[in-house]
């Protein structure tokens, strides 16, 4: 019996471990930009009485919740947004971002479970300033240095920032956080980089230029750049948007190659770069992951609408379940590897 359950073991570890399939579930129009651990997503949609678009907050257990006019960009573990301008709670409602002279608030581009919102000011001469709200009334600006403009777009639970920074002919990938402070990580040997996510594990992910093209990267201070291709060939473009804990990158690259046109995608280290889809339209973008590896982003509906997308991983196949089922009481776990 037992030489019978090893040979089950070793014949299903033998086996290629499975890929994440997701589902993609339509919420109705609009965009998704952000989604917290809870499963909380927050974006724009219609004014159902033909207004302004509305920032909304939405889950599974409480539906669509309006917050205010614009677009909600970006939430907490808290349920915390931030938009273009303004921070909204749940016990305070919205409540405007201050700025510093010369410039007025622009947009927020992450805000982590401390309520620290990274973003960018803007002045009427047209250029930009990436800034730090430590408070809604403490706005630090990252040091960008003179004659470039810049653009903060991520930060993490220990206050690290991410962004970009351009004086024209070059724009320059960057981090920064309170102990060093700006770091200007570069373009790679190319003239564009621009850094969009970062995780707790310092991995980095944006889009760079190598030769007339743009492509998705993930990078590390220990690893260095790693291209993550595109759904079509090299000649074509992709972004990677943000990084969650467990090292899964969203963004969107052109595919279809009858008629390229943007998807979303997901990349993993085992199973690199994978089309998420869409519904029935022209095309898909995937703008946040969190740790449950839930997706959020945008579709385009055959009249070319755009649909507030959300894809869920598929759960474990029943095969696994079943083994795990069989030997759990004679005291044998397996654990799948996870992609």
């Amino acid at each position: 019996m037992k030489f019978a359950i090893l040979v089950v073991i070793i014949t299903m570890l033998a086996l290629p471990a499975f890929a994440i399939e997701y589902t993609l579930t339509d919420l109705g129009r609009g965009e998704a930009f952000g989604i917290n651990d809870l499963g909380q997503v927050t974006g724009w949609r219609p004014d159902p009485n033909g207004g302004s678009d509305i920032a909304f907050v939405w889950s599974k257990s409480t539906g669509f919740m309006n917050i205010g006019p614009s677009t909600g960009r970006v939430i907490n573990n808290l349920g915390q947004v931030a938009g273009d301008g303004w921070v909204w709670g749940p016990q305070v409602g919205i409540v405007p971002l201050s700025s510093l002279q010369g410039f007025y608030p622009f947009s927020s581009g992450g805000i982590n479970a401390s309520g620290q919102i990274a973003g960018s000011l803007r002045s009427d001469s047209g250029t930009y300033k990436a800034v730090l709200w430590n408070t809604p009334s403490d706005c630090v600006d990252l040091g960008v240095p003179n004659g470039w403009s810049g653009w903060a777009y991520d930060i993490t639970s220990a206050g690290t920032i991410v962004g970009e920074m351009t004086n024209g002919p070059s724009n320059h990938a960057f981090t920064w956080n309170v102990s060093t402070g700006l770091a200007d990580i570069g373009d790679f040997g190319t003239r564009f980089a621009r850094a969009d996510g970062i995780n707790d594990l310092g991995q980095v992910v944006g889009q760079y230029s190598p030769a007339d093209v743009r492509h998705a990267f993930l990078w590390s201070a220990t690893n260095g750049l790693l291209d993550l291709g595109t759904l079509l060939d090299w000649q074509s473009n992709s972004q990677a948007v943000k990084v969650n804990n467990n090292g899964l990158v969203v963004g969107w690259s052109m595919a279809v190659p009858s008629n390229p046109v943007p998807h979303a995608f997901v990349w993993s280290q085992s199973d690199g770069m994978v089309d998420l889809g869409l519904l029935g339209g022209g095309n898909s973008g995937a703008t946040d992951i969190n740790s449950k590896n839930q997706i959020v982003g945008i579709f385009r509906d055959s009249q070319n609408f755009e649909h507030i997308a959300l894809w869920e991983p598929v759960p474990e196949p029943s095969s696994l379940l079943a083994l795990t089922g069989l030997l759990a009481p004679m005291g044998i776990g397996l654990i799948r590897r996870k992609k």
